[in-house]
C-alpha cells in the first residue's frame, strides 16, 4: 500500500497550520525549522551555548512558548493528518521496514513478525526515548512514494514508544 493509498484509506485531511492541535504543531513546526532547515528559527530563539542536548532541550521549551511566532508566518500552510489504528500501522509499518532497514540490521534479524522487530528496535534504541512519553506528537508520513527510508520521514522512535504505551492510533501529520 502506497502512502497516498493510505492517506486515502484512513480519511486523511488538509488544514491550515494554525488549526493544528499544539503537539501536530510542533512536531511539524520542529521538523521544519529544526531538522529540515526550511523555515525560520527566529532571532529570539536560543544560542547553542551550551552542549547539545540542553540546547535542543531550550530550543523544545523557546518553541512551546513562541509557537504564535510560526503560527504569524505559517498560520497559513496546509497540513494533511490522519490517525491511523495501531494494529494497521504496526503491519504496514514491518512491511514497510522489511524493505529498507537492513542499515540497521533489520534483515539479519529475521523477525517473525512485529512484536520481535519492536522488542528488538527498543533494545537497539534504549534511551532515546524520554521525549516521546509524555506527549502524542505525531509521526510524519513519508512524502516520497519510491523513498527507500519507509512509511515515515520522522516518528520512528514516536510510534515505536506509542506502540509500547498502548495507543489505539498513530498519530500522523504529512505533506499534502
Amino acid at each position: 500500500m502506497t502512502n497516498k493509498q493510505i492517506i486515502k484509506k484512513y480519511g486523511g485531511k488538509t488544514v491550515a497550520f494554525k488549526d493544528l492541535p499544539l503537539h501536530h504543531q510542533f512536531a511539524y513546526a520542529w521538523y521544519m525549522a529544526i531538522d529540515g532547515e526550511a523555515w525560520e528559527l527566529f532571532d529570539s530563539a536560543p544560542d547553542n551555548k551550551t552542549n547539545y542536548y540542553t540546547h535542543l532541550k531550550n530550543l523544545r521549551k523557546w518553541m512551546f512558548r513562541n509557537m504564535d511566532l510560526y503560527i504569524s508566518r505559517y498560520g497559513k500552510t496546509r497540513v494533511g493528518v490522519l490517525d491511523v489504528p495501531m494494529s494497521d500501522f504496526t503491519k504496514l509499518a514491518y512491511e514497510y521496514s522489511e524493505k529498507w532497514h537492513d542499515d540497521i540490521g533489520f534483515n539479519e534479524g529475521g523477525f517473525k513478525d512485529f512484536d520481535a522487530y519492536h522488542k528488538w528496535y527498543m533494545k537497539q534504541r534504549k534511551g532515546e526515548f524520554k521525549a516521546h512519553t509524555d506527549n502524542d506528537y505525531p509521526g510524519i508520513l513519508n512524502g516520497f512514494e519510491k523513498d527507500e527510508s519507509g512509511i515515515l520521514e520522522d516518528g520512528w522512535h514516536r510510534f515505536h514508544t506509542y506502540y509500547k504505551k498502548g495507543l489505539k492510533k498513530m498519530p500522523l501529520i504529512y505533506f499534502p
